[in-house]
Parts: structure tokens; C-alpha cells; sequence
């Protein structure tokens, strides 16, 4: 399991985002149009994620059809952590697509390592429209190449791609992907 929090366009942390040292392992484009959507701090769904959509509630909740007119193709405007988890799980499928099969502790090394540091933010991180249920600001803990709101930092699909010395996984064995085997 890989622990994905979400960012916004901006690249802060999503208002709603879960977060915390050992719960968040990297970030992707989860969407917040609340307080990162225009430039100008208005909110819109700039700052959300066009994702695919059931086409009858694309229909009755203003989403977008396909212009081409096809069947069954309908998006919307989104966001959420169902919104940046995607982003990760495509490019664990790219891994597998290009190193093969591998056990989960090594594809959770290779996105982790390849992940862009991102530095905390100034704290407190404050969301005075939507604090957390104790009132408490939202901290983040940790440096830039680990921390509690971006983990390990953004997910990077090209690095993940160019990936090619020996490195060790997580349970410390030693592999190389230019081979795809592990060795003892």
C-alpha cells in the first residue's frame, strides 16, 4: 500500500488532503478548487482534475460529453485523494510495464525514490474556511525529501521511466532494474 496525498494546482497540499510522518509516502494532482483555483484565490474548477465520468450523472451534474459525439465517453471536474491515487497507480503500471513483475516493497522504492522532493510549506498551514475538526492549524513535519504533507515528494513518471542502477527496496535487498532481478 503507498500512502498518496493530494495536491492542488499550486502545488500545496489540498485543503482536504490526509497527511501526517509514516501515512503519506508521495503526492499527486488531487485537485482543490476551494483555495488553489484561480490565480486571483477565487475559487473554480481550475483547480480541480478532469476525470472520466458516468455519463448519466455527467448529464444531470453539468459535465463535459465527448465532443465527438461518443456513446458512452462523458467527464467532470473532481478532486480528492480518488483523484490523486490514479496518478499513482499509473505510474506503478508503467514500472511494471517496463521492469516486469516485482514484489510490492520494490515498486513502493522505485516511486519513492523517483518521486521530486517538495519542501514543506510555511507553518502553521492554515485553512481558516475549513479547519480541521479540533481547530487546530495543519503542520507539516519533516524535511524536503521527506515530510508529513508530501512524503517523499511528487510523483514523477519520467524518472520512474529512467531508472537504471542498482538500488536497494525496502525490505534492503539489492536489484537492478537494467536487469530486472534481484540480487542476494
Amino acid at each position: 500500500m503507498i500512502g498518496v496525498s493530494a495536491n492542488g494546482q499550486f502545488l500545496d497540499k489540498a485543503w482536504y488532503s490526509n497527511y501526517g510522518i509514516g501515512v503519506t509516502e508521495v503526492v499527486a494532482p488531487g485537485g482543490d478548487s476551494f483555495f488553489q483555483g484561480n490565480s486571483d484565490g477565487s475559487s473554480s474548477i481550475l483547480g480541480a482534475v478532469l476525470s472520466a465520468y458516468p455519463r448519466r450523472f455527467a448529464l444531470i451534474e453539468g459535465g463535459i460529453l465527448d465532443p465527438a459525439g461518443g456513446p458512452l465517453a462523458a467527464y467532470a471536474f473532481l478532486e480528492g485523494t480518488s483523484m490523486a491515487a490514479p496518478h499513482v497507480t499509473g505510474v506503478a503500471a508503467l514500472i511494471i510495464s517496463r521492469f516486469g513483475p516485482m514484489e510490492p516493497g520494490r515498486l513502493q522504492a522505485v516511486i519513492n525514490r523517483t518521486a521530486d522532493s517538495v519542501a514543506c510549506p510555511a507553518n502553521p498551514f492554515l485553512f481558516p474556511e475549513a479547519p480541521r475538526p479540533s481547530g487546530d492549524p495543519q503542520e507539516c513535519q519533516g524535511g524536503k525529501g521527506n515530510n508529513s504533507f508530501y512524503g517523499h515528494g511528487q510523483v514523477n513518471a519520467f524518472e520512474a521511466m529512467q531508472v537504471k542502477d542498482s538500488k536497494k527496496d525496502s525490505s534492503g535487498k539489492q536489484y537492478s532494474t537494467k536487469l530486472n532481478s534481484l540480487v542476494n
